[in-house]
């Protein structure tokens, strides 16, 4: 649980980040490690957002259908 948290502090850090026009990319491979360790998909796929490279926007896609979100 702890690492659940963690990584969605450093999530939130990085989207406020990228609210300021700072690029957010290092919170965003931080907290994307402490998701996979906690197999949090939801949270994988929102950092996979914050990242924004066409991989991991592919990558979040992919998860979204899998868990029967549409965006």
């Amino acid at each position: 649980m702890a690492t659940l948290v963690r990584a969605t502090h450093v999530l939130f850090s990085g989207k406020l980040l990228a609210a300021r026009g700072v690029d957010p990319s290092e919170r965003a491979v931080l907290a994307l490690a402490g998701f996979r360790k906690s197999g949090a998909p939801w949270w994988i796929a929102e950092t996979l957002r914050l990242l924004a490279t066409p991989e991991a926007l592919a990558e979040a896609a992919e998860i979204e259908r899998a868990l029967g979100i549409f965006m």
